[in-house]
């Protein structure tokens, strides 16, 4: 599994155009932002630290967060990776507007969203979503732990370790 902390582009440097909120349930950034989300939605945050241990386990390991994610109409964001495939990331259709073209692309692959269909992907390859629809798309978006990734070993002193071998690769090589 690969990961790096800080190689992933933060939400504002992926957003072609358009709007994109969020209000996040569970992350280990944020502590004020994440109790207004769960005071605004107390039983959606049951649901999810009850029955969704990967998840909340996921988000305070630093690995990825769970959130409610609002595009608003017109909206489209760039081709991006996500930091990690040490996660799935789930997208939990909301609110789709009935016209238009409301999607992801998730490598070569693109899906529609339809209510209430969840979409499973491995974020670590590339994706993008547009709403060029005339309403807001809301999605649940809920990152867990890969299934075949073990959360209990020390994966962080392990993706420093290759971020810095990384780092060391990128030097021209001494020639002998």
């Amino acid at each position: 599994f690969i990961g790096c902390v800080h190689c992933f582009a933060h939400d504002s440097q992926i957003k072609i155009s358009g709007s994109w909120q969020e209000a996040v349930f569970l992350a280990n950034h944020s502590p004020q932002e994440t109790a207004k989300t769960r005071a605004i939605f107390p039983f959606t945050t049951h649901l999810l630290t009850s029955f969704i241990p990967q998840a909340y386990s996921c988000a305070q390991f630093g690995c990825g967060e769970t959130l409610f994610s609002v595009l608003q109409p017109g909206t489209r964001l760039k081709p991006h990776c996500g930091s990690t495939n040490a996660r799935l990331t789930c997208h939990l259709p909301i609110i789709v507007p009935a016209n238009g073209d409301v999607s992801i692309r998730c490598g070569n692959e693109r899906r529609k969203y339809v209510q209430g269909q969840a979409l499973v992907f491995d974020d670590s390859f590339e994706h993008e979503v547009h709403n060029l629809a005339d309403d807001i798309r809301v999605v649940l978006l809920i990152n867990f732990w890969h299934p075949e990734f073990d959360p209990s070993a020390d994966w962080r002193e392990r993706s420093l370790h290759f971020s810095t071998l990384a780092q060391y690769n990128a030097l021209p090589l001494p020639s002998f």
